[in-house]
């Protein structure tokens, strides 16, 4: 247990050690919190059919390295989870590309902890009537399960109004030795609505949808679940 804690806190901390090189830094941040009718974690139920609530804060150096937290839980506790992140994005002419760490605790033994480490690029095209599409490819080794999670996706965000935006994010990931069955895994849709209340909050109701594929057709069922993000940047 010691040594999956220290070896995700020790890499999270790497993006922001320059911090003290150098104090002409750009330091931003966020806080969020949320409620989802089920929290559907790359395709699967991962609080046992309850509905959750949950907060989060990222720290941001130079809009490249971060580190954060995230914790939700279910209103009948049976559900619990703290996950600590990390990540450093390097911008390329042709792409970005990130390295990201994630530990998931699971402070009530509702599942075991693990940790991600991730590999994802990225690339903006903003086309003449505003609309913004994002493809993305994601190379996710989990070290407990020992196995891969592989996702490649789209995200399109159209501006609607100076306040209002529609974000239509798309994806199909595929597994090995990550769950029970190799295979395709899920393919995700999600549809957020992001409305400026203030220069620094925003609101997001959402929706998402997804079906199970090979690799976990038997273990779980396709969803349709929503809620709602608050969001603060400072």
């Amino acid at each position: 247990m010691k040594k999956r804690l220290l070896l995700p806190l020790i890499i999270g901390a790497l993006p922001l050690a320059s911090f003290a090189q150098n104090a002409a830094h750009t330091l931003s941040g966020g806080l969020s919190t949320g409620y989802e009718s089920l929290h559907i974690f790359r395709g699967v139920d991962s609080a046992a059919d309850e509905s959750i609530v949950w907060t989060s804060g990222t720290l941001t150096m130079d809009s490249a390295s971060s580190i954060g937290f995230w914790y939700g839980t279910g209103p009948n506790s049976v559900y619990e989870e703290l996950d600590l992140v990390g990540s450093q994005r390097f911008a390329f002419d042709w792409a970005d590309l990130t390295l990201g760490v994630v530990w998931y605790h699971f402070p009530d033994d509702f599942a075991d902890d693990s940790v991600d480490f991730s590999v994802t690029l990225s690339r903006d095209y903003t086309l003449e009537s505003g609309l913004v599409l994002t493809p993305a490819l994601a190379v996710v080794y989990n070290e407990s399960a020992e196995g891969f999670y592989v996702q490649g996706g789209i995200t399109a965000t159209q501006p609607l109004t100076e306040r209002l935006q529609i974000v239509a994010q798309g994806w199909v990931a595929g597994s090995s030795s990550y769950r029970q069955d190799d295979g395709l895994d899920n393919a995700t849709l999600l549809v957020s609505a992001p409305f400026q209340l203030t220069e620094s909050a925003s609101l997001s109701p959402f929706i998402g949808a997804s079906a199970a594929l090979d690799a976990i057709d038997d273990t779980s069922d396709d969803e349709l679940w929503g809620g709602v993000t608050l969001n603060v940047q400072f």
